[in-house]
């Protein structure tokens, strides 16, 4: 009789969607190819939805191993899950792996219910182990595990680099197909072109490995294309960590966009870019763009800050580099965003601050992503010499994944974010989660952007001097506009001290969690008459013409695509229009004298949920809160 296989890998659904079990999936595949182990054990169906933990122990069927696949999102689910498996099933086999799970014996000490722990890939030392198990030899002989040895000391066995890559795929060997026919959801997927990163960036468990990229056969990744194409996998996402950077990769968007014009299938498809921007990328992001798949090119820095950068291994290209390319992107009319974290050893206040204004200043307008810091168990920074020597402190605050349904979980996931270290203590975090909330807000989502664009460039005014002095400013209003201001700086002050989450739920805009920038963003646009009248008080303080002031904040509130938005029309004395479309694309020219009338056409949406949802969700990363407008 063949023993009984459970693999784990459960995420969370959003809008009816979710991802395949890729990870598992690269297992089963694995061992399947092996007779022996085809012989020896019964695969039984992946288990990916997070389910009621009781429910789920119940219906498995004598379980001889149970392996789990960690990281954030599922971490303490598969422990809860795992201690009831152990408590019903005592001679069942407990194996855990994935990213959360630490290269040492940690977990066998703490957690008496885990039998095994794998490290790094997983596929073929998941054969080895299998083979072991079946032949009932000494786990010793499998490299890149941890057990306990008969004494019951946790042991760490050698640890091996595989340079060979003939894995085969589990989407064609059918390993999803099950799942396909017999779930509701509609589904994402993971590809992998190749497998490895050559940078070693501390903040990234990726760097940790440091490895070299080795290539998937091309006909593995044409044959996985091909099976998401006729599965109608709507979102393709590419792991690769460097896309673009081999020739063979515009063959591979040649493919994609061929299934797409054939299939409608897959809708869009996004990757990790190559680190450096250069025109193979500009081409692949360009042909994706024309087919309508694309979802931005990433022009990331994570830091501006030298010290930064050296404590944390990375290089970034030049500002000069940088302008040049968002320019090309922009003029293109595609979107390029960029990406930096909070919390990185080295950064203070004042470097996180000019990193920010540097961006606005090179252009980055309406697509700057900042992230905390998440101290990653297999990074660089989670070495405990790395905390120790930048005095690193973290808070543990429940996880939270952006624009998920809430939904009452037993078990609630944990993060690790970093909001103390040597060079920014807490209180000037909050600080810089205050710039970065707003400014992502206020200016990257468009509320203010015509407004700081036009006082940068007549005024003189920095952009986060401006946003600064700005939020002091709301904060002591004593109107709505100062209650979200001081309901947010609140949230952001709790948030440092473990208190709360890094997300705004209300069900006004729906039944899921927004981002706290995206929060601040839906309550002011749901206030924009209140919000706007405060903003042209405060801006008299800056010495602009009453007139061109006066219609300048008309102009700004016409372009923000608002929830109660139909066809319009705007009549200045000056060409706005033409004037920021200029600074869009680096070709500055001062503010004409001209009359416009200015033609909004907009179709409106049923209510401010399906607004929120359509234009921030769904529109973020493609620009899409600002409205495209013309002259009439």
């Amino acid at each position: 009789m063949k023993k009984a296989l459970y693999i784990v890998q459960v995420n969370a659904s959003f809008d009816e969607s979710i991802y395949l079990p890729y990870a598992a999936g690269t297992l089963i595949a694995s061992a399947k190819k092996n007779e022996e182990l085809n012989k020896e054990y019964e695969f039984k169906e992946i288990l990916f939805l997070r389910n009621d933990i009781d429910t789920v122990v119940s219906k498995l069927d004598e379980p001889y191993i149970m392996a789990f696949s960690n990281y954030i999102w599922n971490f303490e689910y598969n422990k809860a899950l795992a201690k009831k498996v152990k408590e019903k099933f005592p001679s069942c086999y407990i194996v855990f792996g994935g990213h959360n799970v630490p290269c040492n014996t940690d977990l066998l000490e703490e957690l008496p219910y885990i039998d095994i722990l794998m490290f790094g890939e997983g596929e073929k030392t998941f054969c080895d182990l299998l083979l072991c198990l079946k032949n009932n030899a000494s786990p010793e002989i499998v490299p890149n595990i941890a057990f306990r040895k008969e004494d019951g000391i946790p042991v760490c066995t050698e640890r091996m680099d595989y340079t060979d890559i003939d894995y085969p795929s589990p989407y064609e060997m059918g390993v999803f197909d099950s799942i396909i026919k017999n779930t509701k959801y509609s589904f994402s997927a993971i590809l992998e072109t190749n497998r490895g990163c050559p940078y070693g960036c501390a903040f990234c468990d990726w760097g940790a490995l440091h490895s070299k990229i080795r290539q998937f056969p091309m006909e593995r990744v044409i044959g996985d294309l091909k099976w998401m194409s006729d599965n109608k996998i709507e979102y393709c996402y590419c792991a690769d960590s460097n896309f673009g950077i081999f020739e063979r990769d515009q063959g591979i968007i040649d493919y994609v966009i061929d299934l797409y014009k054939k299939t409608g299938y897959p809708q869009k498809f996004r990757v990790n870019y190559m680190k450096n921007s250069d025109e193979k990328v500009f081409d692949i992001n360009n042909r994706l763009y024309e087919a309508g798949m694309s979802k931005g090119v990433t022009l990331s820095f994570q830091s501006m800050c030298p010290k930064t950068l050296e404590i944390i291994g990375r290089k970034n290209i030049t500002i000069n580099h940088f302008k040049k390319w968002l320019t090309k992107y922009k003029q293109a009319g595609m979107n390029a965003y960029s990406e930096l974290i909070l919390g990185l050893p080295g950064e203070t206040y004042d470097s996180f601050k000019a990193g920010i204004e540097q961006l606005l200043e090179a252009g980055q307008h309406s697509s700057i992503f900042i992230y905390n810091c998440e101290l990653l168990v297999n990074s660089k920074l989670g070495n405990k010499n790395t905390i120790k020597d930048y005095e690193i402190e973290t808070v543990r605050i429940p996880f939270n994944q952006d624009h998920f349904a809430l939904v009452s979980y037993d078990v609630q996931e944990y993060s690790n974010i970093i909001i103390s270290t040597s060079s920014m203590k807490r209180e000037d975090w909050v600080r810089s989660a205050t710039m970065s909330v707003f400014v992502q807000a206020l200016h990257c989502l468009g509320l203010l952007q015509c407004v700081a664009i036009y006082l940068f460039n007549e005024k003189n005014i920095s952009y986060t001097e401006f946003y600064s002095d700005f939020v002091n400013a709301l904060n002591n209003d004593d109107g709505v506009c100062g209650d979200i201001c001081r309901m947010i700086i609140k949230k952001l002050n709790d948030y440092s001290t473990g208190n709360g989450m890094w997300s705004y739920y209300d069900e006004t805009f729906g039944n899921i969690s927004w981002p706290i920038e995206e929060g601040l963003f839906l309550n002011f646009e749901n206030n924009y008459e209140a919000f706007y009248d405060f903003a042209e008080k405060y801006l008299s303080k800056y010495s602009i013409d009453e007139e061109i002031l006066s219609q300048l904040i008309r102009y700004q509130c016409f372009v923000l695509k608002k929830h109660t938005d139909g066809s319009e029309t705007l009549k200045t004395d000056y060409d706005f229009m033409s004037y920021f479309e200029k600074i869009n694309v680096d070709e500055y020219e001062k503010l004409s004298e001209e009359k416009c009338t200015y033609l909004k056409d907009a179709s409106g949406y049923d209510n401010i949920a399906s607004y929120a949802k359509k234009v921030i969700w769904f529109g973020r990363r493609s620009s899409n809160t600002l409205s495209k407008i013309e002259k009439i």
